[in-house]
C-alpha cells in the first residue's frame, strides 16, 4: 500500500465529501450492482429544468439574468448531499454572497420566493450594487 493510504476516520471523509468528486462502485463478486456519483454536480436533466424554471435571479424584484449560481436554498448541500430541482434555485452572485456570508435567507419555494433579512443589525435590500436597492444600515 502506498504511503499515506489506509484507514481514515469516517468524520474526516464526511467533512471532505461536500467538495469531493467521488465515484462509488458496489460489487457483488465481479458484477457491478450499483454506481453512485457523489459530489456537488447537478445532473444535466436537473440543470436544464432549473434554467427553464429560473431564467432570472429568483429573489423578488431582482432581474439579473446573467452569471446566475445554483443555490441549495432549503437545506445546505453539506447537510443533504443531494441536488434536487425542488432544493435548488438560481440566484445572482450578489444574492448568493449575501445568503452565504451575511445570513440572508431565501425561502418560500418555486413560484413563491421570499427573501428574509438576518435578525437585527444591518439589512440588505433586493438589488445588486448599482441598482439603487443595495445595502442599508438599520442598526
Amino acid at each position: 500500500m502506498p504511503s499515506g493510504v489506509g484507514p481514515v476516520p469516517v468524520a474526516a471523509v464526511h467533512r471532505q465529501l461536500s467538495d469531493a468528486f467521488v465515484k462509488i462502485v458496489v460489487l457483488d463478486g465481479t458484477d457491478v450492482t450499483t454506481v453512485c456519483h457523489v459530489g456537488r454536480s447537478v445532473s444535466r436533466h436537473i440543470q436544464t429544468a432549473l434554467e427553464e424554471r429560473d431564467p432570472v435571479c429568483v429573489v423578488p424584484k431582482c432581474e439579473v439574468a446573467h452569471g446566475l449560481e445554483d443555490h441549495h436554498w432549503d437545506v445546505p448541500y453539506a447537510e443533504c448531499g443531494t441536488s434536487t430541482l425542488a432544493g435548488l434555485a438560481r440566484i445572482c452572485s450578489w444574492h448568493h454572497g449575501l445568503a452565504t456570508y451575511e445570513g440572508l435567507v431565501l425561502g418560500g419555494g418555486a413560484g413563491a420566493w421570499e427573501w428574509s433579512e438576518p435578525p437585527g443589525g444591518a439589512a440588505f435590500e433586493t438589488g445588486p450594487p448599482g441598482s439603487g436597492t443595495g445595502f442599508r444600515d438599520t442598526g
